[in-house]
């Protein structure tokens, strides 16, 4: 099978087909797309994701296509929808990097402040622990087997 994504003047993703990639002419299904839905049309690769082939083969066009993503052409890669307007084209991952690194997974990007702010701690009790990148109960957990959840109103761990 073969994956087209339809194009249009800006560039955005406005469809995606599969065809039959044995087809007559030999063209995968793209003299038969063009004669019947007319348009700019590219093939896209179904396994390919963030410029990695999921299968070990070679990466295509960045991105398997989909609605709302656009295409660069002077890149030729599919990219996802922008999260910020500030975000700059990652070209390796063939998608969007902030402006700053982001400090770890407690940081989430203000785009009116561009940069990357300290997200609200999953429990009040909880504190930022910066060499971990992450928030941690004031208790440490009584062992990694098992579920233990966090009780608030007691600050205690309650085994599940």
């Amino acid at each position: 099978m073969a994956h087209w994504a339809k194009i249009n003047a800006k560039g955005k993703v406005i469809q995606v087909i599969v065809t039959d990639n044995q087809d007559s002419n030999k063209d995968e299904g793209y003299k038969l797309l063009t004669d019947v839905f007319g348009g700019n049309w590219l093939q896209t690769s179904y396994n390919t994701i963030a410029n990695t082939h999921l299968l070990g083969g070679l990466a295509f066009r960045g991105n398997f296509a989909g609605l709302g993503f656009s295409y660069d052409k002077k890149l030729d890669l599919f990219l996802p929808p922008k999260p910020f307007n500030s975000w700059l084209v990652d070209k390796e991952k063939a998608s969007w990097k902030a402006p700053k690194p982001q400090p770890d997974f407690a940081h989430y990007w203000n785009e009116e402040k561009l940069n990357w702010e300290l997200s609200n701690p999953p429990y009040p009790s909880w504190n930022y622990d910066p060499k971990a990148g992450q928030f941690v109960a004031p208790k440490e957990r009584p062992d990694n087997k098992g579920t233990y959840l966090w009780d608030e109103d007691s600050l205690n761990w309650i085994k599940g």
